[in-house]
């Protein structure tokens, strides 16, 4: 929902229209609530064992809600115009298109060996590349935007 003209009114996402100047913003609305739905009925579906299921549903929706992108996307544009801490920027970073590769990262982890203590050390380094590497792709994101 991002690109929306409410937001950050972006016209072109990786070289092709978005999808609001394609199609029109209540489509792009439409399609935005429909594919993170589907996402989450994916991930619900899955014939995995234990509570698999249910942890990798956690996991997405902490990463897309208000302590995640929703969150960050708020604080951003409460921002615009404005002088901002580095800090605070780090924090907002995190929140966003951080949150999301973090969720994918430890759900993958999850599911390939999930969450025990023989596996505790893998994991903590697996949650502390990912926050990093998408803290570095959000920057990266902003540089880009900003050329």
């Amino acid at each position: 929902h991002d690109d929306l003209p409410c937001m950050d009114d972006d016209v072109l996402r990786r070289g092709l229209p978005t999808v609001h100047v394609k199609f029109g913003e209540a489509t792009a609305i439409l399609v935005g609530d429909a594919l993170q739905a589907h996402a989450f009925l994916t991930l619900a579906s899955l014939n995995a064992p234990g509570d698999s299921p249910i942890a990798l549903v956690r996991e997405l929706a902490q990463a897309v809600s208000a302590e995640g992108a929703a969150g960050g996307q708020a604080i951003d544009l409460s921002l615009v115009g404005k002088h901002v801490e580095l800090d605070r920027i780090v924090a907002m970073h995190r929140m966003k298109s951080g949150a999301l590769v973090r969720a994918s990262v430890r759900m993958g982890a999850l599911c390939a060996v999930g969450v025990n203590a023989a596996h505790a050390a893998l994991y903590c380094a697996l949650d502390h590349y990912s926050a990093c590497f998408g803290l570095a792709l959000q920057v990266i994101d902003d540089i880009l935007d900003a050329e």
